[in-house]
Parts: C-alpha cells; structure tokens; sequence
C-alpha cells in the first residue's frame, strides 16, 4: 500500500515538473521572459500619476520616469533571437489639453501640406469626462505610429508593428483614473 502511493506522489511529481517545463519553454521561446518577470513582480498594471495603464501579457514596463512610463513589447523567434515589436509611451503633461480639435485640425494640415495621406482618426472615451483623440501616422513596412492626446493631462505615443495596433488600442480603453 505505501509503495502505491509513493508512486503516485513521484507521478504526480514528475506530471507538475513537466507541465513547467512545457510552460517556461513556450515562455522563453515565443514569449518574452522579461515580460514574465516584470509580471510576477508588478501585477498587470502599472501607474502613472492619477492612472491606472493596463499591461498586457507579452508587454512589459521597461523605463519609468516621474512623469511617464515606456511600455514595450519584444517578440521572440526562437531562444536567442528577439526583435524589437511596439513600444507605447504614456506621458502626463503638466496642463490639460483643452483645445484637441485644434491640435487634430493642425496635424491634419500640416500632413495635406506635405503631400501624405489625411490621418486616420480615432476618439475614445476614457471615464466619464475625460476625451482622447489618436491619429495615426503614416504606415512603412509593416510599422507605423499613432498619436493620442486627452483633454486631461494624459499623452500617447505608439511606435512599432501595424499588428499590435489593436492591442495598443485596448490598452488605451482600459486607462483608467483613480485617484
């Protein structure tokens, strides 16, 4: 009888050492261990004055300063080759920005009078008063940039692979405020 079930302890054992190795394989080779760390350290958010920005699961915080925090998204081709995907950095600025439609109207024109495309635009709603403005810039090679701007004090910059776009855009819708 104590030799079943020490067999079934080390069965046991040996199933929970498998399923971590299987995890920590696929996190090192598709994930981003970096990412891994800062998650068991931080959670899944990260703050930035009175906000609360989401951090997704591939993503990770990689500088912070008093006044704004870099989320970055690295993906991996195999164990030792990763590359640089999407970077976000939110800033708040020490004024409100009262007046979006005259920034939005600016940039548009400024972009007509260089010859590109119109900026795609995108409004979104963070809390109950509070409106963000994105406009995308131009698309290069699988890359592209977009813009967003609140009429509180808060700023977005995303730079990196048009497939993380709508990624940043989740993040973006959940910023939360808290005070």
């Amino acid at each position: 009888m104590k030799s079943a079930k020490k067999i079934a302890v080390y069965v046991v054992g040996f199933v929970l050492l498998y399923l971590l190795a299987g995890f920590l394989y696929n996190q090192f080779t598709y994930g981003n261990p970096a990412a891994l760390v800062w998650h068991w350290r931080h959670g899944d958010t990260a703050r930035l004055t009175s906000y609360e920005i989401p951090v997704p699961e591939r993503w990770f915080v990689s500088r912070t300063s008093p006044g704004s925090i870099e989320l970055v998204r690295v993906q991996n081709q195999g164990l030792h080759h990763q590359y640089f995907a999407s970077k976000v950095t939110v800033s708040s600025t020490s004024e409100p920005f009262v007046h979006l439609d005259e920034w939005k109207g600016m940039v548009e024109a400024l972009q007509k009078n260089n010859g590109e495309r119109m900026p795609r635009s995108r409004e979104i709603q963070l809390g109950l008063h509070n409106r963000l403005v994105c406009l995308e810039g131009e698309h290069v090679r699988g890359n592209m940039s977009v813009k967003c701007r609140s009429d509180a004090r808060l700023e977005l910059m995303f730079i990196g692979k048009e497939a993380n776009v709508q990624e940043f855009y989740i993040i973006v819708g959940k910023i939360r405020y808290v005070s």
